[in-house]
């Protein structure tokens, strides 16, 4: 019944290669891991019904890009629905702080602050283990309502949030503020947007000195810490 009602398998996004990025779910409702599906290169092709065979991506296409270079952002891999970019692995500063919705504030692999995706390279086995969204758990920002995305008619009401990072607003450690504000006044509601939510504390940069030097993580502002 999901490939005729469309209430699952949705699209929720595309891949610079033209491929259709799917939701995390078979047509079954269940996560593709947990479905022992096997997905080389993140992706297959769908039955012989209605507009398939399709090939399309449920999970990291990894064998296309180099998405998980060490030290640097993840390079964009495509684009979600609503039109914000979707980026490999990695950011700048590590790992990235990502909202429910695998989303954050953060410079980009362009050199800009934008609010954008990431793909992750995790495997969901189910049982207590929370969630981890492949490409989006929802349209971001999540602003701590992705569980409001959860429905009965779709997927059987799974729950495809992320995490999240413990507030409304996600921003990557080390993300000049200045350049942050400037990147939401380009929107309507302008930096007074983020006055209505919670958000994390970005602005301290926290790093780990060699161990001989000192015992603990030396905490310093990010204004200090930036490289451009």
């Amino acid at each position: 019944s999901a490939l005729k009602t469309g209430n699952t398998y949705q699209v929720i996004g595309a891949h610079l290669t033209g491929v259709q990025l799917k939701g995390p779910a078979e047509a079954n409702g269940y996560n593709v891991d947990t479905c022992l599906i096997p997905l080389f290169c993140g992706g297959h092709v769908t039955p012989p019904v209605g507009e398939g065979p399709i090939y399309h991506f449920h999970k990291a296409a990894d064998c296309l890009d180099n998405i998980a270079a060490q030290g640097a952002h993840g390079p964009l891999v495509g684009y979600a629905a609503d039109g914000f970019q979707i980026f490999g692995f990695g950011d700048h500063y590590g790992e990235p702080v990502l909202d429910e919705c695998n989303g954050h504030f953060g410079v980009d692999a362009f050199g800009n602050v934008t609010y954008h995706y990431h793909a992750t390279a995790v495997h969901n086995r189910g049982g207590t283990m929370a969630f981890q969204p492949y490409y989006l758990g929802c349209l971001g920002p999540s602003l701590s309502r992705c569980n409001q995305t959860i429905s009965d008619d779709y997927d059987s009401g799974a729950d495809w949030c992320g995490p999240g990072c413990g507030a409304d607003v996600c921003v990557q450690p080390s993300t000049p503020k200045e350049d942050l504000l400037a990147y939401l006044e380009s929107f309507p509601s302008g930096q007074n947007w983020l006055d209505k939510y919670t958000i994390n504390n970005y602005e301290i940069h926290t790093t780990l000195n060699h161990r001989h030097h000192h015992s603990g993580p030396h905490i310093s502002k990010f204004f200090d810490q930036v490289a451009h």
